[in-house]
C-alpha cells in the first residue's frame, strides 16, 4: 500500500519498530485440544498434522490478514492490527475459517483421532513492536485470550471470545452468544463471556432465542426457572453450554460473608 507519492504506508497489521508503541489489538490464542498427549500416545502422523495445521492456518491469515506471533508446537499466538479498525472482526472470521479447517484435516489422516482446535480471542490494549525474532505483542489481553482459549474444554465450545472483542467486531459476527461472566483476578469487573458458535450455514439456530432468555433469568437470579430452560435446551439440542448452566443452576448457591 502506498501514498500518492509513491511511499509505503502501514497497513492495517503494520507493528511499531523496536522501541514499541501501545496500540489496540485484538490476540487470538490457539491450540488444539489433547494434541501433546495424543503425540505421545500416537507418534504417527502427528509431525505431518501439524505442519499441516500451520500451513492451514497460515493460508487463511492471507485471507483474513495478520501476525503470527509465537508458535510452541500446537500452542500459537496470532495477532491483528495494530493499524486497522476491523481488526477484531477479522480474528473472529479468521478464527470460524481455521477451526473449520482443522475439520476439514480429519479426512488426510485417518489414523488419528478427530482433533478440535481451541481459541480464546480478546481486544485490547497492548505494547506492540518489532524485535530481532519478529513481532512481539505484551499485555494482559495476551494473558486474556490464552485464559479464554483453556475455558473451551469447561463449556464445551471451541472459539470462546471477551465482550470487547464482540462489542469491538459489531455486527459482523453471524452467531455469537453471551454465555458467562468471569471473574479475572486483577480486574475490576466481570469479563462477559461470548462464545462464537459454528453452523456451517453461519445463520443463527431458532433456539438461541430460548437460551437468551433462560441467560437473562439466570443473571436476574431466578435459577428454578433458568435450569428449566437450559435442560431443555440441553436435551432438546444437546447444547453442552446449556447443559453445564443447568447444573450449575442446580448446585447449592455459595453464602457471600457479611
Amino acid at each position: 500500500m502506498t501514498d500518492s507519492a509513491g511511499n509505503k504506508l502501514p497497513g492495517p497489521d503494520s507493528f511499531p519498530g523496536p522501541e514499541g508503541a501501545l496500540r489496540e489489538v485484538t490476540v487470538v490464542s490457539l491450540s488444539l485440544r489433547g494434541f501433546a498427549g495424543l503425540a505421545e500416545s500416537t507418534p504417527a502422523g502427528i509431525m505431518e498434522f501439524l505442519a499441516a495445521y500451520l500451513e492451514a492456518l497460515d493460508a487463511v491469515g492471507r485471507t483474513h490478514g495478520g501476525r503470527r506471533i509465537r508458535a510452541l508446537g500446537d500452542m500459537i499466538l496470532w495477532v491483528q492490527g495494530p493499524g486497522g479498525p476491523d481488526h477484531a472482526a477479522r480474528a473472529c472470521h479468521l478464527s470460524i475459517d481455521i477451526a473449520h479447517r482443522v475439520h476439514e484435516l480429519h479426512g488426510s489422516f485417518p489414523r488419528l483421532p478427530p482433533i478440535e482446535v481451541d481459541i480464546g480471542i480478546s481486544t485490547g490494549p497492548a505494547v506492540a513492536g518489532e524485535i530481532a525474532d519478529g513481532p512481539a505483542v505484551i499485555g494482559r489481553v495476551v494473558e486474556l485470550a490464552s485464559h479464554l482459549r483453556s475455558l473451551n474444554p469447561v463449556y464445551g465450545t471451541q472459539i470462546l471470545l471477551s465482550g470487547s472483542t464482540r462489542t469491538a467486531a459489531g455486527g459482523t459476527l453471524a452467531v455469537a452468544r453471551e454465555i458467562d461472566l468471569l471473574q479475572i483476578r486483577g480486574r475490576p469487573a466481570p469479563v462477559p463471556l461470548f462464545e462464537l458458535m459454528l453452523p456451517l450455514d453461519q445463520i443463527r439456530p431458532p433456539w438461541l432465542e430460548d437460551f437468551t432468555r433462560g441467560y437473562d433469568l439466570l443473571r436476574a437470579g431466578l435459577r428454578p426457572q433458568a435450569r428449566a430452560v437450559f435442560r431443555n435446551l440441553s436435551e432438546r439440542n444437546n447444547d453442552p453450554v446449556s447443559r453445564l448452566l443447568s447444573e450449575r443452576c442446580a448446585a447449592p448457591q455459595r453464602r457471600r460473608d457479611d
